[in-house]
């Protein structure tokens, strides 16, 4: 192959080589979603499916973050991967994205949810989690959006709330569009880190 498109799943894994022909490349990256309890639709996926099917503990933050609660979450972050418990989230901010950092560095299963369309070549640093079969990418919004946006950040964010079990968040502005998500959900468990530095 020279184009860098895999025969077997049609996205490109940067190698040029077919899915489980080179052991560096995700044995699991096709978009196609097979019939799952916790998904009403198909969902364009790469990794682990049956991660759905865990207790997913969502991670979420408003875009102002006191510093006591960087130091809550870092700290929550490490508590959750060394519990090997499974934490949902878009990992998009700075702080979110330490998170997941800090969550890679174990063995404890990460759902990362996309606000834009799955990615032609899948990043470097989320290869071997992928391979280990204990992370899942996960984008709920048009394929045809390539550029994250406000609107494909709520979009993505209540997907995220809607199919966790419990969110944690490092802060939430009472007047954002977070909060205004978690306030349509009444049912929904959740708890701030900058008004709770406890563990859940």
């Amino acid at each position: 192959m020279t184009s860098g498109m895999c025969e077997t799943c049609g996205v490109s894994c940067g190698t040029g080589e077919t899915c489980g022909s080179d052991p560096t490349v995700p044995p699991v990256l096709s978009p196609h979603v097979p019939p799952d309890p916790h998904v009403t639709h198909d969902l364009p996926t790469l990794g682990n499916l049956s991660l759905l099917s865990l207790p997913k503990t969502a991670f979420l933050s408003s875009r102002r973050v006191e510093p006591a609660a960087v130091i809550r979450a870092y700290d929550w972050a490490t508590e959750m991967r060394d519990a090997g418990r499974c934490v949902m989230g878009g990992f998009q901010s700075a702080l979110e994205r330490d998170v997941l950092k800090l969550l890679l560095r174990g063995t404890s299963p990460v759902i990362l949810v996309l606000a834009r369309s799955l990615w032609k070549t899948v990043p470097q640093e989320y290869r071997e989690p992928i391979a280990a079969g204990r992370m899942l990418v996960v984008s709920p919004v048009s394929q045809s959006t390539h550029r994250v946006s406000e609107e494909t950040a709520s979009q993505r964010n209540g997907w995220i709330l809607d199919h966790c079990d419990e969110a944690v968040f490092a802060s939430l502005d009472p007047a954002g569009g977070l909060a205004r998500l978690v306030a349509s959900r009444p049912n929904l468990r959740h708890r701030v880190l900058s008004t709770d530095g406890t563990s859940p």
